[in-house]
């Protein structure tokens, strides 16, 4: 049997069988309804809500939750960050504070090195004199305008127990000055003013030298003075003629209305006695006046005082100058002042030997310490 593949003829036997006129004929959908309801149902299905998950919905508030903690943390990051910043801003303006202080702590430090190591002096013995001159004269003028309000016509002394206490405050004049000015009938109050003169220049002079200015008695001046005097005898002029410049800047020499008025008041106390004692004020009002006359004269004296101790304690260190004066009644020393008396039959001024009555004016003394004795220590040149 051949079997014909090329033919493109087909046999009968081949043929699909013909429809059979009884049997009901099936009509196909057509393809467009059939994907629409396919698509309905498929839709239908998908679109059915599932019903809630617990887990899932716990997981979901959870990572809300941890969305919530995240910003927290951020925010807190943030916050910190910011304080971080400041904390550095301030350490920064602190530690530039702080190396300036340091700064000018070094620079303090090498000025006051650099003043060791200079010899210069800031002020010139000529200086010094020119102020030790005027203050002299300020001492003068000021008891020479009070002068003018004692008379002294009259003669009364106190009683004995008032005469004495009067005598107490004027310490500053011996029995060589005092008895022999009470002992005679004054023609004017010169002897007076000289007197006044005498004790003003023994108070000033207790104030240049003392070391704190508050408190010239007390035992801080004496103790930085003995301190002094062992710097100079061990290490000589130039070293402690610096330490002596230091020191006495940082004693300041500004005082207060409360200090100035406590130096005062022992002074004002002792002018205003001197006339009581000598007979020639009795009255209380007299008095009175005297006393506000040199309080209301003694404030420039002072200043002057203070600007002689700072010049002669800071500005000159090359040698020692301190102001002195002769003590009433101590042995006369020409070297030390000029002391004459009034020749009656010659008519000329003669020197003569004696005790001093009193000093009208200060003196200045100059020592440099600039030679070893055997033991090493140094010893006043001059």
């Amino acid at each position: 049997m051949i079997f014909d593949f090329k033919s493109p003829l087909q046999r009968g036997r081949d043929l699909p069988p013909e429809p059979d006129s009884a049997t009901p004929t099936r009509r196909a959908r057509p393809r467009s309804q059939y994907w629409t309801k396919t698509r309905d149902r498929v839709s239908r299905i998908f679109d059915r809500e599932a019903p809630p998950d617990p887990a899932l919905e716990g997981l979901e508030n959870e990572v809300k939750r941890l969305e919530e903690v995240g910003r927290d943390i951020r925010r807190t990051t943030q916050e910190l960050e910011d304080d971080i910043q400041k904390t550095k801003q301030r350490l920064t303006v602190r530690e530039e504070r702080r190396k300036q202080e340091e700064l000018k702590r070094i620079t303090n430090e090498l000025a006051i090195a650099q003043r060791f190591l200079s010899t210069a002096d800031s002020m010139s013995q000529a200086e010094v004199i020119r102020a030790m001159e005027a203050l002299n004269e300020e001492i003068f003028q000021l008891t020479s305008i009070v002068a003018d309000m004692v008379q002294v016509e009259r003669q009364e002394f106190q009683p004995e127990e008032r005469h004495r206490r009067f005598r107490e405050r004027v310490s500053w004049l011996g029995p060589p000055f005092l008895d022999i000015v009470m002992a005679k009938k004054l023609d004017d109050a010169l002897a007076i003013q000289i007197g006044w003169q005498a004790c003003l220049s023994v108070w000033c002079c207790t104030i240049i030298q003392a070391w704190v200015a508050e408190d010239p008695e007390s035992g801080l001046s004496k103790g930085f003075r003995d301190i002094y005097g062992g710097i100079i005898s061990t290490h000589g002029q130039a070293i402690a003629g610096r330490w002596r410049s230091i020191g006495r800047e940082v004693a300041n020499n500004t005082l207060d209305t409360q200090t100035r008025q406590r130096l005062l008041e022992p002074l004002i106390s002792a002018l205003a006695a001197l006339p009581v004692l000598l007979g020639y004020i009795f009255e209380k009002k007299a008095f009175d006046n005297i006393s506000n006359a040199f309080s209301q004269r003694m404030g420039p004296l002072l200043d002057k005082c203070l600007m002689f101790r700072k010049m002669v304690g800071e500005g000159v260190t090359s040698v020692d100058i301190e102001p002195y004066v002769i003590a009433s009644g101590e042995v006369y020393d020409s070297r030390q002042a000029e002391l004459e008396y009034e020749d009656e039959k010659e008519g000329a001024a003669v020197e003569k030997e004696g005790v001093v009555a009193c000093s009208l004016g200060l003196g200045l003394y100059s020592a440099r310490w600039s030679e070893q004795g055997p033991d090493g220590k140094y010893v006043q040149a001059t």
